[in-house]
């Protein structure tokens, strides 16, 4: 009788945390899916008038730096771990000597 009562309460307790899991699981989701929309939207409102403006590199790698992208033109930083993303992602590492990069 004893294990009969453990088991529904395991049974009840565990469809209760799942009809809670699930639902929140999916509104992390939309959350981190319109999150992540409307950052990109912000990046590319950013970035918008220097393209209608110059081609210049330089200039528009300045201009996706300021934008707070991750990744140079390309998708990859072109100047190594100093370029100009790297010292706006990492303000400190100009105090860092060579050798932490290893």
């Amino acid at each position: 009788m004893r294990w009969a009562l453990v088991k529904v309460c395991v049974a009840v307790t565990t469809m209760v945390v799942v009809a809670f899991a699930v639902p929140l699981g999916l509104v992390i989701k939309e959350m981190a899916r319109d999150r992540a929309f409307s950052n990109a939207e912000r990046q590319a409102a950013a970035i918008a008038p220097a393209l209608s403006i110059t081609t210049d590199r330089d200039e528009l790698e300045r201009v996706v730096a300021s934008a707070g992208s991750d990744a140079g033109m390309g998708g990859k930083p072109s100047g190594g771990p100093r370029s100009l993303v790297a010292k706006n992602r990492f303000p400190w590492s100009d105090r860092l000597s060579p050798s932490t990069y290893k």
